[in-house]
């Protein structure tokens, strides 16, 4: 499904939450082809489930990469990163540490996004450690894999733990360990 934006971004980044859970298969929302006005997105299943999957219902996030101070002074930070670095059971994980350009006074809770698709068609990713100024991160594809994939996209936000407002709309933000 291609997703036509209401407005044209320099350099967008999109998040998109687990998909809903109409069919009980496992699934992973994917995004790819992403330009200044639209994306594509799709539910991609392990495959070794059936071929078709019923009509799942996703929210998404666009955000411009950059630096970002929030009227209450909140920081977040919004970037891509190109990685293969794959982490799963059945292969030799390989991290990726991405390092943040803003400076943060307490370890941000951070959201991942992979905006590209070269690869596995099921592919998510996992963290393996986040401080306050990198998170560790790799490219998690469905456990039967045992080779690194290839060079994907991944988009991430960091943003400080707490509560607060983003354009006249409340959020909280934290970390569950």
């Amino acid at each position: 499904h291609t997703v036509n934006l209401n407005r044209t971004y320099a350099n967008p980044v999109v998040f998109v939450q687990s998909a809903s859970s109409f069919d009980p298969q496992p699934a992973v929302p994917r995004v790819t082809d992403v330009q200044p006005d639209r994306f594509t997105i799709y539910v991609a299943e392990p495959s070794n489930q059936p071929a078709s999957h019923a009509s799942e219902t996703v929210t998404y996030l666009v955000l411009e990469a950059g630096r970002h101070e929030l009227d209450d002074g909140v920081l977040l930070e919004v970037g891509k990163v190109d990685t293969s670095k794959t982490v799963g059971k059945r292969l030799s994980s390989q991290w990726q540490s991405v390092g943040f350009n803003t400076a943060f006074e307490a370890t941000p809770v951070v959201l991942s996004q992979i905006q590209s698709t070269n690869g596995d068609p099921y592919l998510n990713t996992l963290y393996l450690y986040t401080s306050i100024s990198s998170v560790i991160l790799g490219l998690e594809p469905q456990e039967s894999v045992t080779t690194q994939g290839v060079l994907e996209s991944v988009g991430y936000l960091a943003i400080e733990a707490g509560e607060g407002t983003w354009n006249g709309m409340s959020y909280d933000s934290g970390q569950i360990t």
